[in-house]
């Protein structure tokens, strides 16, 4: 479920570098009004890169469903400069719904026996919303908190194994002068390899049921992890590779014969953004490009161009 190697190919490469251009631009609005994405803030990016039917946000709804596919996104935030591959880390939510009165059983298996039927429930409840063969994921979005960095990958969402094929065991946490004292569930399962790890936590009623999954995130590096960095990359042969938006992207495209510019191919690495190489702007110009606002080259070029056209615009 989310312990799974394999990872689904979500984007083509002229998807990715749409869903970049979007991403870009959500981006761009987050950091400049320093606002929060709330839930579900990113999913309309993967239904335009996709050509999906983008249904809004819903607490009762999948994320996302058109035909037979149906994805649930979740998303998480790290530190900039410290992607958390090859690594576990918890979700702070996963069901939209738990079962009233889990915690009363007699026994921590019988607590997660419920539990888990409440899993599989939110996997049928998916499959309904289905139209025609269904293709059940889950998306994984991680984004750095100054959104210089974004990943996702997506795995297949199916019925978790048999409940006894996992061990349950309550977690007591004393009270201290910043909380409250309580009693958490911790779920865990031993893989084929003898290797023993959690792969839930689920919180006391007490203070608000959440099932807490453990997500096993992948290496970067491999197929179908979608790897997007909003900075300028400065390479060897001394160009800069800088990510742009679709509005950049347009008004790039307009001025590069003027420019004397030519569009590079796609990076065949882990992104697929457009990058132009301008050779015959004078320093002048490179001076003033780099006073014009922006939080890249890209950006600070488009804006640049910009001035331009509402200066001849002016002038005519």
């Amino acid at each position: 479920m989310f312990r799974d190697t394999e990872l689904l190919t979500a984007f083509s490469p002229q998807e990715f570098q749409i869903f970049s251009q979007e991403i870009a631009r959500m981006a761009h609005v987050y950091r400049t009004s320093g606002s929060t994405p709330r839930e579900g803030a990113w999913t309309p990016a993967i239904c335009t890169a996709r050509g999906l039917t983008d249904r809004g946000y819903s607490n009762t709804a999948p994320d996302i469903y058109d035909d037979g596919l149906v994805i649930e996104v979740k998303t998480m935030a790290y530190n900039p400069g410290s992607p958390p591959f090859d690594s576990l880390k918890m979700h702070p939510a996963l069901t939209r719904s738990v079962t009233e009165g889990w915690a009363t059983h007699a026994t921590p298996f019988l607590c997660w026996n419920v539990i888990h039927g409440d899993i599989n429930r939110q996997i049928s409840h998916m499959r309904n919303y289905s139209s025609g063969t269904p293709d059940l994921r889950w998306g994984f979005l991680f984004y750095a908190r100054d959104f210089s960095e974004f990943f996702y990958f997506e795995r297949r969402a199916q019925n978790l194994p048999d409940a006894q094929n996992f061990e349950a065991e309550w977690n007591t946490r004393a009270a201290s002068a910043s909380r409250n004292s309580s009693r958490n569930l911790w779920v865990y399962h031993t893989s084929v390899n003898g290797n023993r790890e959690k792969v839930f936590s689920v919180t006391d009623p007490a203070t608000g049921t959440k099932v807490q999954p453990y997500i096993r995130i992948p290496r970067s590096g491999i197929n179908n992890l979608y790897r997007l960095n909003l900075t300028d990359e400065y390479l060897p042969d001394g160009s800069v590779r800088s990510c742009l938006d679709r509005n950049q992207l347009l008004i790039l495209r307009s001025m590069i014969s003027d420019l004397g510019a030519q569009e590079m191919p796609p990076y065949d690495g882990e992104r697929s953004t457009p990058v132009f190489s301008v050779e015959t702007l004078t320093e002048s110009e490179v001076e003033i490009i780099n006073e014009a606002p922006g939080d890249s080259i890209a950006e600070k070029l488009s804006n640049y161009l910009q001035n331009v056209i509402r200066s001849l615009r002016f002038s005519n």
